[in-house]
């Protein structure tokens, strides 16, 4: 049956990508079995029952969506061939719907500021010194939520000031630099960390690696105590396109920015950049006709001259190979 074999699927696929990926793959993929019956067959994985499926799933979901459960079937249906239970895979031809632009929520300036201060509110001393860490770490590294809670102790690299994260998006390396607050607030976490056998850089408890649920009530709290409850803008992957977005206000280019937040394609990382309705505002007077009212007499300004970023991203570094270079000291801060 389809649900035997897509366990096989999942076991084998966890030896090659990254499980966050697999786990997602699973899940798609037995939504798309339900919608074959109790028992599916791998007769009943055909191209109709999969566009089907797709079509289905158009009615209520972003097409977006609906495109990552179409990846998750269409991997389904080539392991399939591989182990020749299908001559061939019927998702292949299945259409996708067309893409839509990706829509995030990004928390402003004040409001991660907020969030940052609102750490040092906690009256439990190990608990303010964990938040304070993660927060600071997603803020400041811009890293996923699956590659913080995967770091190590050695993972610090306390010489050079960064992290090292070993296994990204896609099973890619980095090192990404955690200077100045980021750092302070991981050195005073560790001063209280409790010692023991696991090598979990955040620990929830003694013994015990901070995970998902983990996560998700550190956040709760914190946000409880910004006076922020519930806000989908600063959960990890908004404080990562917030970072991003400071980083490009201060004057790093894509290509900067690409190895930074771990990305393969330039064209990942510039869904990342948003612009603010402050500066867009600044940018549309430039945009008006001549004799509009309130058009301006002088030359656009510079990028860098446009309402900057309040919060200081920590000590820009360029990554190349894996490693680390010195700060740049030819470009000029704005």
């Amino acid at each position: 049956m389809l649900s035997q074999l897509l366990e096989q699927f999942t076991h084998t696929e966890f030896q090659t990508r990254n499980p966050a990926t697999v786990t997602g793959y699973a899940r798609q993929c037995r939504a798309f079995l339900r919608s074959l019956g109790t028992e599916p067959l791998v007769a009943d994985f055909t191209r109709k029952s999969a566009q089907a499926f797709i079509d289905h799933l158009g009615n209520t979901r972003r097409p977006r969506t609906c495109r990552r459960h179409l990846a998750a079937i269409r991997a389904f249906g080539d392991w399939l061939v591989t182990m020749k239970q299908l001559e061939y895979s019927p998702a292949e031809s299945v259409k996708a719907p067309r893409m839509d632009p990706p829509r995030r929520d990004r928390p402003t300036t004040e409001q991660v500021i907020r969030m940052r201060d609102a750490c040092t509110r906690i009256e439990n001393p190990y608990r303010q010194a964990l938040m304070r860490a993660v927060v600071s770490t997603f803020i400041y590294s811009a890293c996923r939520r699956a590659e913080l809670l995967a770091l190590n102790l050695d993972d610090v690299d306390h010489d050079r000031k960064c992290i090292e994260i070993r296994h990204g998006k896609g099973n890619r390396a980095r090192a990404v630099p955690i200077d100045g607050q980021c750092y302070e607030a991981i050195a005073a976490y560790l001063e209280l960390r409790p010692a023991c056998a696991k090598d979990a850089l955040f620990l929830i408890r003694k013994g015990m690696r901070l995970g998902d649920g983990g996560l998700r009530t550190l956040l709760r709290q914190v946000m409880t105590a910004a006076d922020m409850r519930n806000s989908k803008a600063l959960l990890p992957h908004g404080l990562r396109h917030a970072a991003a977005t400071r980083m490009h206000q201060a004057g790093y280019t894509i290509e900067d920015l690409q190895p930074f937040l771990g990305h393969s394609d330039p064209a990942t990382t510039g869904l990342y950049l948003h612009t603010d309705a402050e500066r867009q505002r600044v940018a549309q007077r430039y945009a008006a006709l001549p004799g509009d009212p309130g058009t301006p007499t002088a030359a656009p300004p510079p990028p860098e001259l446009l309402p900057p970023t309040a919060i200081p991203a920590p000590t820009k570094l360029r990554m190349v190979s894996g490693g680390i270079d010195p700060p740049r000291t030819e470009r000029t801060e704005p």
